[in-house]
This record gives structure tokens, sequence and C-alpha cells, in this order.
């Protein structure tokens, strides 16, 4: 608040909460919960949150920020990395790296409600796995 000549000013700032940080040739962003990537390139990304490799559209970043802010802190911290990885059946597809060292297949619109089953089947397995969020959900070892 400031006051100048008897009137006063009140300015409130806002944070967004930070999602992760995008990686763009070799300088990582911060990405907030809006999808809005900050202006300041860092050599390294700072904290516990993902990097985001190969998202190449404003739209893209947005939603991926929209799926990153539904996240439980648990599991957005859980995440290494997720890079865009689309193929010809399916646009919007991700590839994520847990830092426990299992890997999910997925689709963007959808991450986040069917991450929420990740730690129920990660308890069932045995060792380091990928998961396909795709079509439903099931697991494989990985080798």
């Amino acid at each position: 608040s400031f006051v100048l000549k008897d009137r006063s000013v009140n300015i409130q700032i806002s944070k967004e909460k930070v999602v992760g940080y995008l990686l763009i040739s070799n300088n990582y962003y911060a990405l907030n919960s809006k999808g809005n990537a900050s202006i300041v390139q860092r050599t390294s990304p700072e904290g516990n949150l993902p990097v985001f490799s190969n998202f190449k559209t404003s739209s893209e970043t947005k939603l991926l920020a929209k799926e990153m802010n539904k996240l439980a802190t648990s599991l957005l911290t859980g995440i290494s990395e997720i890079h865009a990885a689309p193929d010809s059946v399916n646009p919007e597809r991700i590839k994520v790296y847990m830092n426990d060292g299992n890997e999910i297949i997925a689709t963007l619109p959808t991450f986040s409600g069917k991450m929420k089953y990740y730690s129920q089947i990660k308890a069932k397995a045995t060792g380091k796995i990928k998961i396909n969020f795709e079509v439903g959900a099931y697991s494989t070892e990985l080798k």
C-alpha cells in the first residue's frame, strides 16, 4: 500500500504456483499454473519440479500446466520429466519419467485424472514398470 499526497493506492500482487520448467534450447523457463512461461531463463531448473520437453505451442503448455496444477504435490514432485511424444494415432501423447524409475505413457488431457491410480498400480509391482494410461490403464515390467 502506498500513500501519495493524502491518497492511498493498494497494489495486490499474486504469485502463480510454478508447476515445472520448460526446456527450450538448453535453457529452463518456469511454467506457472496458468500456462505462462517466465521470461527469465535459467541454466538449470530450481526445486524438485518436473522438466517439460518438446512442447511446441502455447495451447499445449496451457493444457500441460492445467493438468499439472490438478496433481497432488506428492505426484507433482515425483515426476522427473515429461516429453511431448505425439504419434500418428495420438497427437496429445506424452511420455513421463518418474523419479522412482517408472515410466508412463499417457494422453495430456486425461493425465491428471489417471495419475490418481499411479500409487495403486505401483504398489502391485515388484520392480520398475511402464504404465500405459492412453486407453485404460495397464503396466508392464521395464527391461
